[in-house]
């Protein structure tokens, strides 16, 4: 069995002078509103991009066939980070944890 997939994407990139002038929080804003250029990897993994915050951002996307390994089952690029953190009442980090996550369906649909 094959398939064929085509699909158009930009070549702009963010220039030297936004990243001058602009925090990371500011590019990542002004990309996922458009106003800068974005990557064609959203649109290689077939996802996009939603929600920005100081440390993380937020995309969203539905696997497609070509998004799963030989096994069947997602490449590393659809998974999800999970990060967790446990402070001492005082403030004080006492553990972090960091973990990749496949998240699934409820259902178990693919």
């Amino acid at each position: 069995m094959s398939a064929e997939r085509t699909y158009r994407y930009a070549t702009d990139l963010v220039g030297p002078e936004p990243r001058r002038t602009l925090s990371g929080l500011e590019i990542r804003e002004r990309i996922r509103d458009g106003r800068l250029p974005i990557t064609p990897i959203p649109d290689v993994l077939a996802f996009r991009l939603v929600d920005v915050a100081a440390a993380s951002v937020g995309c969203v996307g539905t696997p497609q066939p070509f998004t799963f390994n030989m096994h069947g089952t997602l490449d590393g690029g659809w998974s999800a980070a999970a990060e967790g953190e446990l402070h001492h009442p005082v403030g004080r980090l006492v553990a972090h944890g960091l973990t990749t996550c496949l998240l699934l369906p409820v259902d178990g649909t693919r």
